[in-house]
């Protein structure tokens, strides 16, 4: 039986891991697979949460890649056929946080 989600609480979860997102520094290529790996949670929560009536895939895809963009990451697209709230929606959330990059055409990159 699946577990109903308390969207204040997972409001919560989210405020917490964009703190960390933003205040996070990104040195090398291991920082910026956490990140990746943080940004994925937060992408996860959003979609099995669905905090808005319409448009919650969409607006979950846009707030992650303003995170992304906050730290000079270039966001590939998603592979063709990819619907990140239904991969998130497929998999446990450690699943989803290991196979997230993979989900995109190509790797992220600092763009500075």
């Amino acid at each position: 039986m699946q577990e109903i989600i308390n969207i204040s609480k997972v409001w919560g979860i989210v405020e917490m891991l964009y703190q960390y997102a933003i205040n996070y520094k990104i040195e090398n290529q291991n920082d910026l697979d956490k990140l990746v790996g943080i940004v994925a949670q937060i992408h996860w929560w959003l979609s099995h949460s669905m905090p808005y009536l319409r448009g919650s895939a969409a607006i979950s895809d846009m707030f992650t890649k303003i995170i992304f963009q906050y730290h000079n990451i270039f966001t590939p697209f998603w592979k063709a056929g990819i619907a990140s709230d239904l991969e998130a929606f497929c998999m446990p959330l450690e699943e989803y946080i290991k196979n997230y990059q993979n989900l995109f055409e190509s790797p992220f990159k600092s763009i500075i």
